[in-house]
């Protein structure tokens, strides 16, 4: 709000200055939704994207920063991708900063178990069904 004091006259003379006063503009608000992340180590999880689980007050795009499961990878946006290298059932937390808002943490639960392992004994089968080139027959007759 400005006030013009330039009219105020206090007998000696006239004040030729502004009053001004400000009210600071209200932070916007960040809010966040916990997010799971669920694989196995050595095969990619589908991507996952921060941005929908964020919601803020004031229209501003967020951007992320933190840290992931290992073999992941996050981009400032959000975005989460990779293949998990190690299991991990642990929890990580990411900034989320705004233009205008107090930054916010979102929770990342992780839920990465470690690949299955062969058991000594185990038998791989394999069904095929289709013709032989007699050729090749002969040659894995003798093989």
């Amino acid at each position: 709000r400005v006030t013009d004091v330039s009219s105020w006259n206090y007998g000696m003379s006239q004040l030729s200055n502004f009053i001004v006063s400000t009210t600071a503009p209200s932070q916007g608000v960040i809010t966040t939704s916990n997010v799971t992340i669920t694989g196995t180590v050595g095969t990619a999880i589908s991507q996952i994207d921060l941005i929908n689980y964020v919601t803020v007050s004031n229209g501003n795009t967020p951007s992320f920063s933190g840290s992931v499961p290992n073999g992941l990878s996050m981009t400032s946006g959000g975005s989460i991708t990779g293949t998990p290298t190690s299991a991990d059932s642990n929890t990580d937390q990411i900034t989320v900063s705004a233009n205008g808002c107090t930054s916010a943490t979102l929770t990342i639960t992780a839920n990465i178990t470690a690949a299955p392992t062969p058991t000594p004994g185990d038998t791989l089968t394999s069904t095929w069904s289709g013709s032989v080139n007699p050729t090749y027959a002969n040659i894995l007759r003798r093989g």
